[in-house]
């Protein structure tokens, strides 16, 4: 069901909300814009209005009771009506990053409101703000969005809009009845997009002027992690050239568990941010706390971190690896493949008993991989103290009716397969996909040919994938790739999606030309 802003009335001057939250009705000339707020400016890379946006928000992130004071709150006040958020209110937050990707889901939503006559978080066609960050390529371990609307008889300047917009969004923030996350003063955010659009709203026998908003937060998940993604999917679907790559000569014989695996593969696995969230919280609490082991410094387990998450599991393992990279910093994008290594190295390891093979477990379907750098003198090695510490949680859903009520990132509760995929350039040559090979923000189109109106184009991530559900059919697979004369439509695969199921597809574009004819 759609999240609708159900309170609007129309009035002869104007009115502002804001999804986050309902706000009384407020008349443009009872609040003038304030000199602080008229002073700020808009970064360049942005429409001037988006960019307006975009800056008061940050504004707001660096000092918020400053800003609070602005739009006329009582500083003291808001303290103490909000001792959760104190800390933030006093100390602030980091300023939030412009992301291209989201200015597009941000843009689009507000622009498919007004061409189709209504207000809501959730998309006309069913979309929710995680189904278009993934279409866009963005993949989110958190996420958020605020919408902002202001409709008017008499002309009003954007900028004003704007400010009134802002300061109803932030207004609803910092009320003590607030519902829902908080978005400008959301810790867990660190990118963030504004598109303001003017036209028309229908309300009844009602056309009326607006201004709409819509404010896209999310922090994504890291390029390396999303290649360790990739690369266990690519042993799952195709494990006999990954493995041969590593200098392994596996066969059934040899590893009678791995049957299953080596004969047919294994469907991918679907990227969770629950289980991401509960890796990540082992991850930061052993560089927090210098430690390297399964559980918390306050002996906290994987059960405990998932069960919090809100994740219900039917079955789950963890995998973990430091790695140190000595006196030198780097990123873990230079130090993925070496991880990797690791992992497929435990699981074809000769001594049966030693073999860790969470990543390659018949049962799992989901899984959250946490990969950050940083310094610690106790868990370092002997030649410097840089380590990278990789916490991979693996998962199936309980089918319980506890799980079935967290829609997050239950995938295929409609019955809808997914298709989970790549796309990568073979630049080295040996066959597979190697991390960093990957192509990103390239459009896919999937559709069932020229006898059928279907059609869905989604983005690759930043390494190249991407995921999304259908109905069970027949598909083919096709984007458009840049050659060195001219753009030419690839032709990845043609596939079949059943219900429930999930089907992986990689595809090398160097060879892969689409016949007219198909």
């Amino acid at each position: 069901m759609k999240t609708l802003c159900r309170n609007i009335i129309f009035i002869a001057c104007a009115a502002i909300f804001s999804i986050t939250g309902y706000s009384a009705p407020v008349f443009a000339d009872e609040r003038p814009v304030s000199e602080e707020i008229q002073a700020l400016e808009a970064p360049v890379q942005m429409d001037p209005d988006d960019a307006v946006l975009f800056e008061l928000i940050n504004a707001a992130r660096r000092d918020p009771l400053g800003m609070a004071e602005s739009i006329g709150l009582d500083r003291e006040q808001v303290l103490k009506s909000l001792p959760e958020l104190n800390e933030i209110l006093i100390n602030g937050l980091p300023e939030l990053v412009f992301s291209d990707r989201l200015h597009r889901t941000a843009n689009d939503h507000t622009a498919d409101m007004l061409e189709n006559n209504y207000y809501a978080y959730e998309s006309i066609d069913g979309l929710t703000l995680d189904d278009r960050l993934n279409q866009a390529g963005y993949s989110a371990s958190a996420s958020g969005e605020s919408l902002g609307l202001i409709f008017f008889n008499n002309f009003i300047a954007p900028e004003k809009a704007v400010f009134w917009m802002f300061e109803n969004m932030l207004g609803d923030e910092l009320t003590e009845d607030h519902s829902g996350i908080r978005t400008i003063l959301n810790p867990d955010f660190q990118e963030m997009a504004a598109a303001v659009q003017g036209g028309s709203l229908q309300f009844g026998r009602f056309n009326a002027n607006v201004y709409m908003a819509v404010c896209d937060f999310a922090r994504p998940v890291e390029i390396y992690e999303l290649q360790m993604n990739n690369l266990i999917n690519q042993l799952r679907a195709n494990p006999l050239p990954v493995v041969a790559e590593y200098g392994f000569d596996a066969s059934p014989k040899e590893f009678p568990e791995y049957e299953t695996l080596l004969i047919q593969g294994l469907p991918p696995l679907t990227y969770d941010p629950l289980l991401y969230r509960a890796a990540e919280e082992l991850v930061v609490d052993m560089f927090e706390n210098n430690h390297f082991s399964a559980t918390t410094s306050d002996g906290r387990t994987l059960d405990d971190r998932v069960a919090d998450t809100g994740y219900v599991p039917a079955w789950m393992e963890e995998s973990r690896y430091r790695l140190s990279t000595c006196g030198e910093s780097v990123s873990p994008a230079e130090t993925v493949s070496r991880m990797f290594r690791y992992l497929v190295t435990r699981a074809f390891q000769a001594d049966p008993d030693r073999r860790q093979s969470a990543m390659i477990a018949p049962e799992a379907e989901d899984c959250g991989i946490r990969i950050k750098a940083g310094q610690s003198a106790e868990m370092g090695g002997v030649c410097g103290d840089y380590i990278h510490i990789m916490v991979a949680d693996f998962g199936t859903r309980s089918e319980s009716e506890d799980s079935a009520k967290n829609t997050e990132s239950d995938k295929t509760a409609t019955g809808n397969g997914q298709l989970i995929g790549l796309v990568y350039e073979d630049t080295d040559g040996n066959g597979i996909y190697t991390a960093g090979e990957g192509l990103p923000d390239l459009a896919v189109t999937i559709d069932q040919g020229a006898d059928s109106d279907f059609a869905q184009e989604i983005r690759t991530n930043a390494a190249g994938g991407y995921s999304l559900d259908l109905p069970a059919g027949d598909y083919r697979v096709t984007a458009a790739v840049d050659t060195v004369d001219t753009e030419t439509i690839a032709l990845f695969g043609q596939i079949r999606i059943n219900e429930n199921t999930r089907v992986w597809l990689s595809a090398d574009v160097l060879p892969r030309v689409l016949d007219n004819d198909l």
